[in-house]
Formats: C-alpha cells, sequence, structure tokens
C-alpha cells in the first residue's frame, strides 16, 4: 500500500474525523523543523513542547527527533515556576503551544 495515503494520525472530536496521512504527517514535521532550525542562527534549537496530546504535538516531536533538534516534552499542568526551571536549566529557546493562554502562565 502507497504510504502517502496511509492514515498515521485521526483526529476525533468532529463531525467529521481528520486523517492525516504519513505523507501529511512528514510534511508537517519538516515544515516545524525548517522554522526551528531557522529561528536563531546563533544557537541549536532547543525545543519545549507545551501541549495537550494532538498533532502539532506529535509532529513538532517527530521533527525533532528525525532532524536531531533537542526537544522536551512538558506536562501542561506543570506550575509557571517549575516550567522557568527547567527552561533555564535547559537552555530552551524555543517553546510550542497550543495556546496563548498556556504560554502566558
Amino acid at each position: 500500500m502507497n504510504t502517502a495515503r496511509r492514515v498515521s494520525f485521526e483526529v476525533f472530536g468532529r463531525a467529521t474525523p481528520a486523517r492525516w496521512s504519513y505523507a501529511r504527517v512528514q510534511s508537517r514535521a519538516r515544515a516545524f523543523a525548517a522554522t526551528f532550525l531557522a529561528t536563531d542562527t546563533d544557537r541549536q534549537p532547543r525545543v519545549a513542547l507545551l501541549l495537550d496530546n494532538c498533532v502539532d504535538g506529535a509532529c513538532s516531536d517527530l521533527a525533532c527527533l528525525l532532524h536531531d533538534i533537542f526537544v522536551t516534552p512538558l506536562n501542561i499542568h506543570m506550575s509557571r515556576d517549575e516550567i522557568v526551571w527547567i527552561f533555564d536549566r535547559l537552555g530552551i529557546n524555543i517553546a510550542v503551544s497550543d495556546s496563548e493562554e498556556r504560554l502566558r502562565r
């Protein structure tokens, strides 16, 4: 079977589930990687994922893993102080989140 058409992710919660093929996931992961690698030219990207389980979270994580970019997923229930400590300790320079509210904490 052609992997470009095979379903990798299926997102429910809508009237019609969204189906993400392997090709679409690969394209999204490449786009994330390109953005991460172009963000800070003086330093290697160090990415924190602060979002619920979702396709963008999986694609962001996959992008980092495939392109040898440091990544750490964070628990969305962590306190602001815990997140700041992790960012400082790990030298995080990119944060991926599913909402502006979550980033403002």
